[in-house]
Order: structure tokens, then C-alpha cells, then sequence
């Protein structure tokens, strides 16, 4: 199983934009500051001289043409904002759209710059998803008596401003600084900082609403993760938070069974189509409570806020459609769960097929490397008086990996479906059907069937000599072929063991 690293993790230090380098058509040539509190309001790192090089020469004298220039004063349609928003909080005049506008956007980028993404642990989101999330309309934040307020029924802003003197003041102030004229606005640029930090979890449910990736979509989620596992092998019931967790983070791009020959069609069938869409689910997964390190994937997760959901969603391990619609990155993942509990039982009653099978030449108390050993001596025999198989090398080539394989799983799997008898639950059927059961079990029926159908064939043509060596060949094979019937005929009387 490929690893993936886990962190039990409060916060991270988040990147903020860059300090704004403030160009325009009459703008001066050298990049600036801004003032410090709109630095802090919106979470804009300063301009370091050490990153840029030494600083650039001051001018002797002010440029006339700067932006904030005393001496220009603001521009006639910032004017006429800031005069819309003064009748507003004193005349009870509408807001005009535009001021409203500049409002709005100011406080929904202070929110989203100064969001850390930690309450709780996720990625941040695509600039998108950011804006369908928190649009910058008053189904954000709400301005009583503005115009294009258009708020509809059930809607509820978060952020609701009243009409009165202080906002409209508070208003101004954080227009002027977004402008670059900021003297007298650092109380109110900080009244806009801790407006930001006290809505950023508004934001982050917003956002999770969005991507649906609410507590129950997340159990959903890791439920449909850890049943796409169990159909690569790599978890069922039983397996402990870590082994879990591991499972359920792993989009199983390098996943193999060694059991595959074990493996109905439509198991196999199953498991193709869930892992062609499990790099979405577990990225959906992952994004939903974890941050991104180095190229951008997430590489660390909460697993405090992980486990209890993951305990839920283990908590019932088959799959009901869900009630209302699945999200998008869920639904490809379990196309044809609906299924699974038909494809798991019709599994089980295979592997007890294949069992029944293999106790057919190797019954319960007969030792497989025993078995292999009479094997090779009648080999050895039989080609000694020319009536061995047609196909020598290859069956030898068989027969000396059949030496090496361990029958034990066979075994652990007999246990299993012993146990399964008395407690035939869903979980139990899972529990027995998941497993990797390894590459050996696969081929040792197949090669227990061509031994017998050699030694078969082998007594039938021995039985046409008539030479002297032929007649010894035909008591040699006649011996073990009555050991062989014998063997086969125990399986079938033999009494069945007790679970």
C-alpha cells in the first residue's frame, strides 16, 4: 500500500497575496507601501527591499501626477461614492449601486485574504469555487437601504450592516484606504480586520456547502472509499483506525490482487469501474481536511476531525443509495454499489467452491508437500518406461513451482468460511470475500486437476503394454492410482471438522 502522511495539524501559515504595486496611467515609477493598516486588514505582506534589492532613489520632489497626491485629492466619481454614503447614514438617502458595490467587495476580499483555512483543516479553495461561495452581492453582506439589495426569500446574509452614522463613517474610511488615501482610517481598517477574522468560518461552511463536503457527504465519502478498498483487497471489517485510515486516503493507483484467478467477473468488474473514478473521491476526501504541501497535493490531514467520521462511516459496511442526491465527486465512484452486497455473497460462494474443489485432491489432514512429493516420484517412474506426459517440460516446470507454494492460506481460508457458518452477516461476507487470499491459491487447484488427469491417462496407456517394463509400469501406476482414488475417495466421507 502506498504510504500517505498524516498529521494531527490546528493551522498553517498561510501565503497572502503580495504587497499591490500601484500602477496606473499616472502612477509613479517605483512600487510602495501601503499603509500599515491596510497591510494588516488585508492581509498584504509589506514589500521587502532585501527581496527587491536596495531601495530605489526617493525623488526630491512629490510627483504632481500620484494618485494620492494631497494636492489632486480624490478623483470626482470617489467623490461622489464617498457623498452617496455620507446621505445615506445622515438623510436616509439609498446608497447609490456603485458605493455599495465597493463596499461589498472590500469586505468579502478582507474575509477571504485573512482566512487561514483551519476551522476546520481543509484546502483552500479554487478562486471559482471562492466566488460562487462568497460573491461579493448582498447575499454576503447585506447594507440596509442600498441600492440593488435584491435579497431573495430564505437568503440570509452573514454580514448585515444597519443604516446609521457609524457605518457610514466605517464606510468612507475603508474606501478611502482601498484608494490609497488612508490618513485617519486606521481605526476603522482594524474594525475591518477583526470583522474578517470573526467571519472566515462563515466563509469555510460556505464553502463547504459549495463543494459539498458537510460532515454527512464526508461519511458518504469515506464509506464509498473504504468499500472500493475492500474490493482491491486492502481493508474490511475488522482493521484498526490506521490500516483505515491509510485505506481511505490511497487512491489505489498501484493497487494489484494476487487472487485475481479467485475473482468472480463481476467483482472484477466492480473494482475497474470504482478505481477509474477513485482518484476524484479521494481527492474530494482529502481537500476536505487537509493542506497542501510542496506541489500542491494535500499532505497533511486532520485526523482528529477524520477518525470519528471515518468511525461512522465503518460503522455499517455495505451501500445504501443516499436519500438525497450524491455530490458530484461521489457519484462516479459508486457507480453499480448498489449491487454490492449481490457481488460480495456470490464471491464468498465461490471461494467455497473453489475449496470444495481443491478438498477433492487434497482432502483435511493430508499433507500438500506430501502430495507433491508422490507426484514427482510418479513422474519419475512413469518416464522411465516412456508414459509420462505429452507435454514433459512444461508439467515438470509446474510441478517445481507447485513445490514452492504455500498451501497454508488455503487453510486461513477454509477457517474463514467455517466461521462465516455461524455468523452469515453482511459484515462476515465481507470479511471473507475481501481478503487477498495471495497468487498461490489461484493455480493450485488447476495443477492438482492436471496431476490427476495425468495419472489417469498415465494408467491407461501403461495398460497397453505388453512388455515385461510395461507390466511393471502398470503396477506401479495401478499402485498409485489406488492411492490417489483413495485419497479423493476421503475427501468425500470424510467428517466434516468443527468450525
Amino acid at each position: 500500500m502506498k504510504g500517505t502522511a498524516f498529521t494531527l495539524s490546528t493551522g498553517r501559515p498561510y501565503s497572502a497575496p503580495s504587497t499591490r504595486v500601484r500602477r496606473r496611467g499616472d502612477a509613479p515609477d517605483e512600487a510602495v507601501n501601503l499603509h500599515p493598516a491596510i497591510h494588516e486588514a488585508f492581509a498584504i505582506e509589506p514589500l521587502s527591499y532585501a527581496r527587491r534589492g536596495a531601495p530605489p532613489a526617493r525623488r526630491t520632489t512629490p510627483s504632481p501626477r500620484g494618485p494620492a497626491s494631497s494636492a489632486q485629492g480624490p478623483p470626482p466619481s470617489f467623490q461622489r461614492r464617498l457623498q452617496s454614503i455620507e446621505d445615506w447614514g445622515s438623510r436616509g438617502a439609498v446608497l447609490s449601486q456603485e458605493a455599495a458595490a465597493d463596499v461589498r467587495s472590500i469586505v468579502t476580499e478582507a474575509v477571504a485574504n485573512r482566512c487561514q483555512w483551519t476551522q476546520p483543516l481543509m484546502r483552500e479553495p479554487r478562486q471559482d469555487t471562492l466566488r460562487r461561495a462568497w460573491p461579493a452581492k448582498a447575499t454576503s453582506v447585506s447594507i440596509e437601504g442600498a441600492r440593488g439589495e435584491g435579497i431573495g426569500e430564505g437568503e440570509h446574509a452573514p454580514i448585515r450592516f444597519a443604516r446609521n452614522a457609524i457605518n457610514a463613517t466605517f464606510f468612507q474610511a475603508i474606501l478611502k484606504a482601498k484608494t490609497g488615501f488612508a490618513e485617519g482610517t486606521t481605526e476603522h481598517v482594524s474594525r475591518l480586520a477583526e470583522l474578517a477574522d470573526r467571519h472566515a468560518t462563515t466563509l469555510q461552511r460556505r464553502v463547504r456547502e459549495i463543494q459539498s463536503l458537510e460532515d454527512e457527504h464526508l461519511v458518504l465519502g469515506l464509506r464509498a472509499s473504504l468499500l472500493g478498498a475492500a474490493l482491491a483487497g486492502y481493508a474490511h471489517p475488522g482493521y484498526d483506525d490506521a490500516k483505515l485510515l491509510a485505506a481511505v486516503l490511497d487512491d489505489g493507483a498501484g493497487w494489484q490482487r494476487g487472487d485475481a484467478g479467485l475473482r468472480t467477473v463481476a467483482w472484477t468488474t466492480l473494482w475497474d469501474r470504482h478505481r477509474a473514478a477513485r482518484a476524484a473521491l479521494v481527492d474530494a476526501l482529502r481537500s476536505s481536511c487537509g493542506v497542501t504541501q510542496g506541489t500542491g497535493a494535500v499532505r497533511i490531514v486532520d485526523a482528529n476531525r477524520l477518525l470519528p467520521l471515518l468511525r461512522a462511516a465503518a460503522g455499517r459496511w455495505n451501500w445504501e443509495t443516499p436519500g438525497s442526491t450524491a455530490p458530484d465527486w461521489l457519484r462516479p465512484a459508486v457507480a453499480g454499489f448498489s449491487d454490492y452486497g449481490t457481488i460480495v455473497s456470490a464471491q464468498v460462494d465461490r471461494l467455497r467452491q473453489w475449496v470444495d474443489r481443491v478438498r477433492e485432491r487434497l482432502p483435511r489432514g493430508i499433507s500438500y508437500i506430501d502430495t507433491v512429493e508422490a507426484i514427482t516420484r510418479a513422474l519419475h517412474g512413469a518416464v522411465g518406461v516412456g508414459v509420462g506426459p505429452t507435454n514433459i517440460a512444461e508439467f515438470r516446470r509446474e510441478l517445481q513451482a507447485a513445490r514452492d507454494w504455500d498451501a497454508r492460506p488455503l487453510e486461513t481460508l477454509e477457517h474463514d468460511l467455517d466461521r462465516l457458518r455461524e455468523h452469515p452477516d453482511g459484515d462476515s461476507l465481507l470479511t471473507v470475500a475481501a481478503p487477498d487470499r495471495g497468487t498461490e491459491l489461484a493455480p493450485l487447484a488447476a495443477f492438482l486437476d492436471i496431476s490427476d488427469a495425468w495419472l489417469d491417462a498415465g494408467l491407461q496407456t501403461a495398460s497397453l503394454r505388453a512388455n515385461p517394463g510395461g507390466d511393471d509400469a502398470v503396477a506401479q501406476l495401478d499402485a498409485l492410482l489406488r492411492h490417489w482414488a483413495s485419497v479423493s475417495q476421503e475427501a468425500s466421507v470424510l467428517p466434516e471438522e468443527p468450525a
